[in-house]
């Protein structure tokens, strides 16, 4: 399977599981939570809104508009960090996220 087939499916699942998991949110944060200057805006938006909107849209864009990927990503270790006390219950979404991460790493 293409590396960009493969991204887009991952992405379509960890869309699936952040909704079934009730961490996807309707609300956008405010623009000022995106001029963040700290790896995944830990400072600005809770950790699944980073990957919904700035791991996820700009992946999808980059694959829209056929931009190069990143070569390195390291998203499920900062997860791992993150959610150390909610590993049990976000498991899916953490190897989600290490597949997210080895796709990018090929």
């Amino acid at each position: 399977m293409e590396q960009h087939e493969a991204l887009t499916m991952t992405l379509d699942s960890l869309r699936a599981e952040l909704q079934r998991a009730q961490l996807w949110s309707t609300t956008r944060p405010a623009l000022s939570a995106f001029h963040s200057t700290i790896p995944f805006f830990t400072d600005t938006m809770p950790f699944e809104q980073w990957i919904q909107f700035v791991l996820i849209e700009r992946l999808d864009e980059m694959l829209r508009v056929a931009a190069p990927l990143p070569a390195l990503s390291g998203v499920a270790a900062m997860a791992e960090v993150v959610w150390a006390q909610k590993l049990t219950e976000r498991h899916y979404i953490v190897e989600l996220l290490k597949d997210l991460d080895e796709l990018l790493g090929s």
